[in-house]
């Protein structure tokens, strides 16, 4: 059965691999196991030395659901933070989206996903850092499970 985290960690290596989201996303990109949160505690990195925010992202594990054939589907937040306005990360958005949207990323040691944009959203405030952010979901269909 195909593991979420390794999933999660394919997803979080081939983002961080890309150079152009690199330069974009100065504030990093996170996983939700590493760092729960976008916050000064957790990811100080993501913050300047005034402590705003600088363009950020976070990679987020959401629901799974049982599909016809042993698949299993599962959905995949990625998450945006920037303070002034959205210019940088409505680029990242783009550049995920490129690098994901009907692709498939391999998961070791030989299984893969395939990845479907699906939502969308406005702003969101984000209470915990009083910032606003973008969410974006993507939708993942993985190889099927052992024994199905």
């Amino acid at each position: 059965m195909i593991n979420p985290t390794q999933v999660i960690d394919a997803i979080y290596n081939l983002l961080s691999a890309d150079a152009t989201l690199s330069a974009l996303i100065v504030g990093g990109v996170y996983r939700q196991r590493t760092a729960p949160e976008i916050s000064r505690q957790y990811t100080p990195a993501a913050f300047d030395s005034a402590r705003n925010i600088l363009p950020t992202m976070m990679i987020r594990l959401s629901d799974s659901t049982p599909i016809f054939g042993g698949y299993t589907g599962y959905s995949v937040e990625m998450r945006y933070w920037e303070k002034w306005n959205y210019t940088t990360i409505e680029a990242a958005r783009e550049r995920v989206r490129c690098l994901l949207h009907k692709q498939i990323v391999a998961v070791p040691p030989d299984q893969w996903v395939m990845l479907s944009a699906e939502y969308r959203s406005g702003e969101i405030e984000d209470t915990a850092i009083d910032y606003r952010l973008l969410i974006d979901r993507y939708q993942w269909i993985g190889s099927p499970c052992d024994g199905c």
